[in-house]
C-alpha cells in the first residue's frame, strides 16, 4: 500500500515507543524532534524559502523510508520523522555555506551538530525501536535536497 510510504510523515509513536519503553521516552523523542524542526528547518527556510524547507523535509523523509523498505529484510517499523529530520541537519549545514564569516560560524557550528548525530548513528550501539537505517538514509537525501534545492535557487 503505497499510502503507507508517505503516512509516517504526520505521525508518531507516543503512547508506547517501544513496547517495553516508557512513554517519557516516546514524548522526549517527539519533542526533539519538533526542536529538530524548529532550529534546522528555519535554518534551510532562512536560505532557501518556504518551498526549500518543505521539499527538503518531504523529500527527505520519503527517502528514508524508502530505504529502510528497501534494506530492512523482513518486518520493519518506521513511524515518525526522524529520517526527515536528520536530512534537516544535513541540510542546514549545507545551506549555510557561504563565504562570510558569519554564514561559516553557523555553518560550523550546525555541521559539527550534524556530524554528531550521523556519527552517533554509524558508531553508536543499535537502539530498540530507533531505524538507525532511516536516520542515515535521511542525512544522505539531505546533501541530495540541498544541492535540488540550491540548483532550483540558482535557476531562478
Amino acid at each position: 500500500q503505497s499510502w503507507r510510504i508517505s503516512a509516517w510523515l504526520s505521525l508518531h509513536i507516543v503512547d508506547s515507543y517501544v513496547i517495553d519503553t516508557s512513554p517519557l521516552l516516546a514524548s522526549r523523542h517527539l519533542a526533539s524532534n519538533l526542536f529538530g524542526l524548529y532550529i534546522f528547518g528555519r535554518a534551510v527556510e532562512e536560505q532557501s524559502g518556504s518551498f526549500g524547507v518543505v521539499f527538503a523535509y518531504v523529500f527527505c523523509g520519503l527517502f528514508a523510508n524508502l530505504a529502510s523498505k528497501l534494506l530492512l529484510h523482513g518486518a520493519y517499523t518506521s513511524l515518525g520523522a526522524s529520517g526527515a529530520v536528520f536530512g534537516l541537519f544535513v541540510a542546514a549545514a549545507l545551506t549555510k555555506l557561504a563565504p562570510d564569516w558569519r554564514s561559516l560560524i553557523e555553518c560550523g557550528v550546525l555541521g559539527q551538530f550534524a556530524l554528531s548525530q550521523v556519527w552517533g548513528e554509524l558508531a553508536g550501539p543499535s537502539r530498540a525501536g530507533v531505524n538507525k537505517t532511516a536516520h542515515l538514509a535521511g542525512a544522505v537525501a539531505g546533501v541530495v535536497a540541498w544541492w535540488l534545492v540550491r540548483r532550483r535557487r540558482t535557476n531562478t
